[in-house]
């Protein structure tokens, strides 16, 4: 049997599976070019949502991504007009770890 869905209230839900970010400048240039790769592989491979950069004039709930001691975020979409925090942990900017933790989150809400 195959989940669909984590997050059993659709509010938590992201819109139409959309998932806008913003990558945070606590990354180097290099740390974040990796981090938007890893969300574009998502788009190539099919998944049932897709990580796209925040558009600053209509996105107001958004994924901040950002450095911060350890790998964490909410459940879903938490609503609110604020960045909604995912961390990666130091050492987690290299392809492979963004790619995971991006999968972990979007395996959580979708």
């Amino acid at each position: 049997m195959v989940l669909r869905n984590a997050v059993t209230n659709s509010y938590a839900r992201w819109p139409r599976g959309e998932i806008p970010y913003a990558v945070s400048r606590s990354f180097s240039r290099r740390e974040r070019r990796v981090i938007r790769r890893a969300a574009e592989e998502f788009a190539r491979r099919g998944s049932c949502v897709r990580w796209r950069p925040r558009d600053w004039r209509k996105d107001a709930e958004y994924v901040h991504i950002l450095r911060d001691k350890g790998c964490y975020s909410h459940v879903g979409r938490a609503g609110g007009r604020k960045g909604q925090v995912l961390s990666l942990g130091k050492g987690h900017s290299t392809f492979y770890s963004c790619s995971s933790g991006l999968q972990n989150y979007r395996n959580v809400i979708r």
